[in-house]
C-alpha cells in the first residue's frame, strides 16, 4: 500500500508501507515506511518561527535590542541545522537505495 505525503514546500513522496497493521502474522511488528514529510515539517516548522519572529520584530515600534539580534541568529542558526540535517538524510537514504540496486542481480 502507497501514501502520498505532500510537505510544506510542495514537494510530494510517495512513502511504501510493506505491512499493514491489520493483516500483519501475530508477533510481527508493522513497518512503517520512510515518511519525508516528518523533515519537511521540520524545516516548516522552523522556518515559520524565523517568519513569526521577523514579523513580531517588524511590528514593533521600538528599536530592535542586542537580545533580539541574537535570538534571531539563534533561530536562522537552528533553521539551518535542520535544512542541513534534512538534506544530510535524504542524501544518505539514496545513496543507500542506488547501492542496493547497483546490487541486485537479475
Amino acid at each position: 500500500m502507497a501514501n502520498a505525503y505532500t510537505g510544506t514546500a510542495g514537494i510530494t513522496a510517495t512513502v511504501a508501507n510493506t505491512w499493514d497493521s491489520n493483516t500483519a502474522l501475530s508477533g510481527a511488528t508493522a513497518w512503517q515506511g520512510f515518511n519525508v514529510a516528518d523533515l519537511l515539517s521540520v524545516v516548516g516548522q522552523s522556518s515559520d518561527q524565523a517568519n513569526a519572529r521577523l514579523v513580531a520584530m517588524t511590528k514593533s515600534t521600538d528599536q530592535i535590542s542586542i537580545s533580539d539580534m541574537f535570538d534571531m541568529q539563534m533561530l536562522m542558526n537552528h533553521l539551518g541545522q535542520m535544512t542541513e540535517m534534512s538534506g544530510s538524510v535524504l542524501s544518505a537514504l539514496n545513496t543507500s537505495v542506488l547501492s542496493l540496486a547497483r546490487n541486485i542481480k537479475g
